[in-house]
């Protein structure tokens, strides 16, 4: 077999890997590959589910289960005052020791990972090689719950809503997506005049799935968009928002607001 830089790729704690789901090994593996020396990288979501050959759903399914391994960290970067979307970085876990210490390449022997490593990095057996790099766990600044109650609109009862949390094995950035469309939803339908029951508490809102709620949609006419919007902003500010004409118009059908 020939080897080519770039074609293989150091695997860690191959050990911890054995007898684990196929899908969550060769998602460790394709995160291992866009690893760095220090074993941290940051793919985007789709470029690992579409290696992978599976959905987003379940590659977060299969990363919090490596998570649950200490194989696997994430840290959320959040760039304030900038346009860039947060990232997720991803650090590979040493639950068996040092990289490179329980089983060497990927499709290889313990034996060949020394070879394929200096064929990976350009060195021969003769040249200085560098000693692996211990990666330790990464301490993140805020937790994923953390960023999740953050983000959702009321801050009630949040000791179940950490046990809530913690039973969920979908990636925190699902859910504060799902938390960001479901305000906006809401927002414009309260603008319209439509009656909503109010949020449910965090831990509800985690323990029925509601994440995945589908936003309904609710057909308002053109004249009853147009009132709850006289209503809403009275008289003066309607004025100063439409001029005199529309005012009056509004006056005449409704009356003084």
């Amino acid at each position: 077999m020939k080897y080519e830089k770039g074609t293989f790729t150091t695997v860690p704690n191959m050990s911890a890997l054995k007898g684990k789901n196929a899908i969550l090994q060769v998602i460790y593996m394709w995160l291992c590959f866009h690893a760095d020396k220090k074993g941290t990288c940051f793919p985007s979501q789709t470029t690992i589910a579409n290696a992978c050959g599976i959905g987003i759903t379940s590659l977060n399914k299969f990363m919090k289960e490596l998570e649950d391994l200490n194989l696997l960290k994430r840290e959320i970067r959040n760039i304030k005052g900038s346009k860039e979307k947060d990232t997720t970085i991803y650090h590979i876990g040493t639950s068996c020791g040092e990289v490179g210490t329980s089983c060497g390449e990927v499709g290889t022997s313990c034996g060949e990972g020394e070879v394929l490593r200096q064929a990976k990095e350009g060195t021969s057996s003769g040249e200085e090689r560098t000693k692996p790099n211990e990666l330790k766990p990464i301490k993140l600044k805020e937790s994923d719950f953390d960023l999740f109650y953050s983000a959702y609109p009321i801050h009630t009862s949040k000791l179940a809503a950490q046990k809530a949390f913690a039973k969920v094995k979908v990636d925190v950035q699902v859910l504060i997506k799902a938390i960001e469309v479901q305000k906006k939803d809401r927002k414009k339908k309260e603008e319209s005049g439509v009656w909503l029951p109010r949020w449910k508490g965090p831990a509800p809102w985690l323990n029925q799935g509601c994440w995945e709620d589908e936003i309904e949609v609710i057909e308002i006419s053109t004249e009853e968009s147009e009132k709850q919007e006289f209503i809403k902003l009275g008289m003066s500010r309607y004025f100063i928002k439409h001029g005199n004409e529309k005012t009056e118009e509004m006056i005449n059908k409704y009356g003084i607001q």
